[in-house]
């Protein structure tokens, strides 16, 4: 499904603020490594911990927005080749990958003649004899599943479509090269390598030392590279290593391999291992951000945290800018709507808290009482789902004071 570019524009110009927000730094803990390839037992582990330390990279905040400029800048170099230029906009808006695609919209807006939601199968070309340029946008790619998945997917697009990802491992690059000649990668996509392909470099001429790496380490082939933005999932990288200090061994407190102390291997997150996470528990592949949620992670992911508006309202779905009926009249005469029509503009939360606000409660009377009676539940289960949100207490409040004025003349009808 398309999006009118002119209605996107409206969300972004409302939420292009969030993109102003710098978070907090969380480079490597260069103190708290040291003492955790202490904990290492034996020489052998020792010097494998160090390379866990030489290899592992932290992406500052200003470092990753200064790689998107530069993909949008390439972006716009190969722009010049094409008659529209269709940008996808992912359907969830707490991922990373709709950040990411903000991030690039701000600086290629200008170039954007299409939008599309989720997924280019969707996209209806208007002039068969336009050449189209698809645009995907990602933060990053570990194993390339993901990203490989939905190229997949798109055997009937007619259009060259560019991948966007700022670091990207060697292993997903290998995995997306597979698929069709229509997929155009960015020359501004860092590559990077995992954990075992950095070892097998080191240990070119010594396999004995690689051995032992796979025998007493865990799960090698993930990435030591972590950003400001995110820790990635437990599947990409060595979570419970960073944050909890958790040796790499099959078992983290193996007394003979090593002595495991509560430290994190990144700055400023010391807070998070010192909270009551029933460390003792807790497995080597788990998943922190299930467990200690989003607002304890560390790095935070920040952008799971914006509230996005669209005319003034929260939205947790990007869906309503296509769903949305627009009705002129600011004063509502429930009595004057067509059954069909309300029902259908209700399907569209934002209009139906729209609609709320302004509704004329002195509109109301016998012969509306049917459709009334729509509202009224509507507005009874929106209480019920607000009230314990507290990011949404204002709706609660304007929702739960409607409710009660209406309750009143509910009794009378």
């Amino acid at each position: 499904m398309s999006i009118d570019k002119k209605v996107f524009d409206i969300f972004f110009n409302e939420n292009k603020h969030l993109l102003d927000y710098i978070p907090t730094e969380h480079p490597i803990d260069e103190e708290n490594f040291i003492k955790w390839i202490n904990n290492y037992t034996t020489p052998e582990l020792k010097s494998l911990a160090s390379l866990f330390r030489k290899y592992t990279r932290y992406i500052s905040y200003s470092e990753y927005i200064n790689k998107i400029a530069a993909l949008c800048a390439d972006i716009r170099s190969k722009s010049i080749d094409y008659n529209r230029i269709i940008l996808l906009i992912p359907r969830q808006i707490d991922k990373s990958n709709f950040w990411v695609t903000l991030l690039h919209y701000n600086l290629i807006n200008d170039i954007i003649t299409d939008i599309v939601l989720d997924n280019f199968d969707n996209y209806q070309n208007k002039k068969l004899s336009d050449k189209c340029l698809g645009i995907i946008c990602d933060d990053a790619s570990y194993s390339g599943s993901q990203m490989y998945y939905n190229i997949n997917g798109w055997y009937h697009v007619k259009m060259d479509i560019l991948v966007s990802i700022p670091y990207m491992s060697s292993v997903a690059q290998k995995l997306l090269r597979k698929k069709r000649k229509n997929i155009i990668y960015s020359s501004e996509t860092e590559i990077f390598y995992l954990f075992e392909d950095n070892l097998k470099s080191e240990f070119i001429d010594d396999k004995p030392a690689l051995n032992i790496a796979k025998k007493y380490f865990r799960d090698l082939d993930v990435a030591t590279l972590y950003f400001n933005h995110k820790l990635p999932d437990m599947i990409s990288i060595f979570q419970t290593t960073y944050i909890f200090g958790y040796g790499l061994s099959q078992k983290k407190r193996k007394a003979k391999l090593f002595n495991y102390t509560p430290l994190s291997l990144i700055k400023n997150c010391d807070l998070l291992y010192a909270r009551d996470f029933k460390l003792s528990t807790l497995d080597d592949n788990a998943d922190i951000q299930n467990i200690v949620g989003v607002s304890n992670m560390c790095p935070i992911p920040f952008y799971k945290l914006f509230e996005y508006r669209y005319k003034n309202i929260i939205i947790n779905d990007i869906q309503i800018l296509i769903e949305e009926i627009n009705i002129k009249p600011k004063i509502f005469n429930i009595s004057q709507m067509k059954t069909k029509n309300l029902n259908k503009y209700l399907l569209c939360t934002t209009n139906f808290l729209f609609l709320l606000k302004n509704i004329n409660i002195n509109t109301i009377s016998l012969s509306t009482k049917n459709k009334f009676d729509k509202i009224y539940i509507h507005i009874s289960s929106l209480v019920d789902y607000l009230k314990n949100i507290e990011s949404n207490i204002y709706y609660y409040e304007l929702i739960n004071s409607k409710l009660q004025s209406i309750n009143n003349i509910y009794k009378i009808i």
